[in-house]
């Protein structure tokens, strides 16, 4: 499956689809999140610590 916000800024997650991938996360829908790069997962620096566990 794939979620694509393009045109969005990284600059916050409250992108649609990055929105959909997090809460299917947290129903225990999704078990793993693969990324190309951490830079075209978000650009907030605390936000992504907490959530690159």
């Amino acid at each position: 499956m794939f979620f694509v916000d393009d045109g969005v800024s990284g600059t916050t997650f409250q992108r649609p689809n990055f929105v959909r991938m997090e809460r299917m996360a947290e129903n225990g829908e999704i078990g793993t999140i693969i990324v190309k790069d951490l830079s075209r997962f978000g650009r907030e620096q605390v936000e992504m610590g907490r959530l690159a566990l």
